[in-house]
């Protein structure tokens, strides 16, 4: 064999015409038998494109914040989507992996149990860090059946940076400022941003909506506030719920964030924003009133 001009050229002596016949024989049993294999990987692949597609996942909100002074914590929002009606109430898996910003993966979380899925919904994801080096942060997430051993969705990939007490600094500045130009936009008269009255909720909880003021700002209605925890505990995974009325008291639009932290000390508040867009409620324009609650359900 030699080659010449970059082909592979088979340079074959064969002692009679019949040991030649059953080479090439050899030959083409294994061409034929490299292309079944090439084929069943075609066919592989494909059928794991198929399991991928019966849930589809969206890292719906992330963040890297400080807990205590010794420790981080990790938190993501995925928001899901099922695809097979047949896996609709059954229990599954998720699998989020975490990276540093060197690439090195430092840690793999799911649930003890799994959980039940629905048609639609959001999973909340947490996990906590004590090296204090760490900027940024790649996750990884996946959904999968119970035992971890079949992939049941897309992976969705996220880089989360760190938010120190400058960022969470910076949320409240900008609800200051969203309360001042409310208030200065009373003072003026200026009627040019119609007002959006707040409904006040019934609900007995240890978590309460403070303070809240509305604006549209280009194509979204903002709501930024503050959640205060009157408990004698920490409340976790502090969740804020928004409802919208159009002037017949009808929903037309609901939303859902969390307090940047999540986590609220005992006694102490957070604050929330909310970005609603065209996405999120039927018509900005018929947005007439609004309630807002406060869960860690």
């Amino acid at each position: 064999m030699f080659i010449y001009n970059g082909s592979i050229i088979l340079k074959l002596m064969f002692k009679n015409t019949s040991e030649g016949i059953r080479i090439l024989l050899i030959f083409s049993s294994i061409v034929i038998t490299g292309f079944l294999c090439l084929n069943s990987i075609d066919k592989f692949d494909y059928a794991s494109a198929q399991i991928m597609e019966k849930i589809t996942i969206d890292l719906y909100e992330t963040q890297f914040i400080p807990i205590s002074d010794t420790t981080n914590n990790l938190d993501v929002l995925v928001n899901y989507t099922t695809i097979d009606p047949s896996l609709s109430g059954s229990r599954i898996n998720t699998v989020m992996e975490v990276f540093a910003p060197n690439g090195t993966q430092i840690k793999t979380t799911s649930f003890t149990d799994g959980f039940s899925i629905a048609e639609s919904g959001t999973i909340f994801l947490n996990t906590e860090f004590t090296d204090d080096s760490l900027s940024t942060l790649t996750v990884n997430v996946t959904l999968t059946d119970l035992e971890e051993t079949e992939i049941i969705s897309n992976t969705n990939t996220a880089t989360v940076r760190y938010d120190d007490e400058e960022e969470q600094e910076r949320l409240k500045d900008k609800f200051d400022r969203a309360v001042e130009k409310e208030l200065e936009r009373q003072e003026n008269g200026d009627n040019s941003d119609r007002e959006v009255e707040r409904i006040e909720s019934t609900s007995q909880s240890d978590l309460s909506v403070t303070s809240a003021t509305t604006y549209f700002e280009g194509d979204y209605f903002h709501i930024v506030g503050e959640v205060h925890n009157a408990a004698s505990t920490e409340k976790e995974f502090v969740e804020v719920i928004a409802t919208l009325y159009d002037e017949d008291n009808n929903v037309i639009g609901t939303d859902n964030t969390f307090t940047k932290p999540s986590t609220i000390s005992s006694q102490e508040s957070a604050p929330f924003e909310f970005m609603i867009g065209q996405s999120d409620v039927s018509s900005l324009d018929a947005i007439n009133s609004y309630k807002i609650v406060a869960t860690d359900e």
